[in-house]
């Protein structure tokens, strides 16, 4: 009795994960779960972008350049959620803004889903490399505007 039972059931998973309307339901959970996150994510910048602007002064050198923006490329997360940030945010092979901070320096130019093709004239790699070079070419030029 019990095998007959465990065969059922992995019968019935096996056809739940391969019917289409599962992968529907499972794509609109992962979208709910992105679309909450960024809600928590867009609440937490706004709160920390006033205290990292008006902090900085204070701590001189101490700090690293401060954007007020999150990106990603779509292999930068994993692939389950590749299609929903595509969806949501056009992600592609290139840093694609995902969160602003109010007031933050990156409120005064970018929108959410903005892609960053190049820094100053220079083009970044697709893929995840862009995001390194972007880090770098904030870092390198901190205080200025890119």
């Amino acid at each position: 009795m019990k095998r007959i039972f465990l065969t059922t059931l992995s019968l019935a998973l096996a056809a739940m994960i391969s019917h289409p309307a599962h992968a529907d339901e499972a794509e609109a959970k992962r979208e709910n779960a992105v679309k909450e996150n960024m809600a928590m994510a867009r609440m937490l910048e706004n709160i920390a972008a006033p205290i990292l602007i008006k902090n900085a002064q204070t701590c001189g050198g101490e700090v690293a350049p401060y954007l007020g923006a999150h990106f990603v490329t779509v292999d930068s997360v994993s692939e389950s959620y590749q299609n929903v940030m595509a969806k949501l945010y056009s992600a592609g092979n290139y840093p694609t803004v995902t969160i602003i901070g109010q007031g933050s320096p990156a409120a005064q130019s970018l929108k959410l889903a903005d892609m960053v093709v190049e820094i100053n004239g220079q083009p970044l790699t697709p893929g995840v490399t862009s995001l390194d070079e972007m880090r770098a070419a904030i870092a390198g030029n901190a205080g200025t505007s890119l």
